[in-house]
């Protein structure tokens, strides 16, 4: 009885090892599976996938779930290659809204609509040619680094490439339909935009002594409703008690100023706590690119930074930013 009952022990362990050799097969070869193989998949390493399938709502719904974190177990990084899917709606038209780990991303050779690709962490995305239309936001605060649109599309809408803080460049080949692009596509990054042949010249790494940082406790706050919590840690201990002052200024527009806060520095406290602090406070410019985006896309955002000047004069910037929106009011309400 003891050695079938060690016989069958050693059969359970042999089977597991196949299922689990199947599962990394699958993962390690160019064979393309479906979806709900994916799905099955255990993904917590950086792995790189094919998958072939008909892209319904429900499929895409069921792709970010298998590739989004749960409270235990973290996922990939994960290279997606969707380039032999097919589409279930004829406007082959993608719809991410919350696809995270995902590093690298091929679209459908089919697909003619992005209206949103949003990826929190894709670095890099094959467009298809063919493409036509990319929304407005499609892939606004990704980590692209680089994209390249091909001379097919016809359309690209507000911040369609919006605040991208890591996009080096976007390149563009010969492209007849720019004049009907949004003139704010590319809004609110640094990116330099190569045409056809222009190769992109990496800058040298800037190696800036980092002074401080200022810590908000969410990314995002309504100026009308919300109020802002931060924390600043100073990189020294201040020598004396000193007051000092918050600057904030707009990076989505030319470093305007966005208000001051007063405050008290702490002879040897490298800490500065402020809670509660009303987000209508912080100032909006209300330029023409603020109009033109709150009729394109509904709300406007300032992307909020901070600098600390001590009453000495000395000045220092602050690692760090939220960001502070606002949409227009309704007619009929004050």
């Amino acid at each position: 009885m003891k050695r079938k009952f060690i016989t069958l022990i050693f059969l359970i362990i042999i089977f597991g090892e196949i299922v689990v050799a199947q599962n990394s097969k699958n993962i390690q070869t160019n064979e393309s599976i479906t979806i709900t193989e994916f799905c099955s998949l255990n993904l917590n390493k950086e792995i790189s996938v094919k998958i072939q399938d008909e892209l319904s709502s429900e499929k895409i719904h069921n792709l970010m779930s298998a590739c989004n974190d749960d409270e235990k177990v973290k996922i990939g990084p994960i290279d997606l290659d969707l380039s032999n899917c097919t589409f279930k709606n004829k406007e082959c038209n993608i719809f991410i809204t919350n696809l995270k780990n995902v590093r690298s991303l091929v679209l459908p050779k089919t697909t003619k609509t992005i209206t949103f690709c949003l990826a929190s962490d894709m670095e890099n995305i094959i467009l298809p040619d063919g493409l036509e239309r990319i929304e407005k936001q499609a892939f606004f605060r990704t980590k692209l680094k680089s994209i390249e649109i091909p001379e097919s599309v016809q359309y690209v809408g507000a911040l369609a490439f919006g605040d991208i803080e890591n996009l080096q460049y976007i390149k563009i080949f010969n492209n007849p339909h720019k004049t009907k692009w949004s003139y704010i596509w590319n809004k609110w990054n640094d990116a330099k935009i190569l045409e056809d042949d222009a190769v992109f010249l990496p800058k040298e790494n800037d190696s800036k002594e980092k002074y401080g940082i200022i810590r908000f406790s969410k990314a995002d706050y309504h100026r009308a409703f919300d109020t802002v919590d931060m924390e600043i840690y100073l990189n020294k201990k201040p020598g004396e008690n000193q007051k000092a002052v918050l600057h904030f200024y707009d990076a989505h527009n030319k470093n305007e100023s966005a208000g001051d806060i007063e405050i008290e520095v702490k002879k040897g406290k490298k800490t500065i706590t402020i809670k509660k602090y009303p987000a209508a406070n912080f100032f909006i410019s209300e330029t023409d690119d603020y109009y033109t985006i709150i009729n394109e896309c509904g709300d406007y955002w300032i992307k909020l930074r901070c600098e600390i000047e001590f009453s000495d004069g000395t000045t220092i910037p602050l690692e760090g930013f939220c960001y502070i929106y606002e949409e227009p009011i309704p007619a009929g309400i004050s």
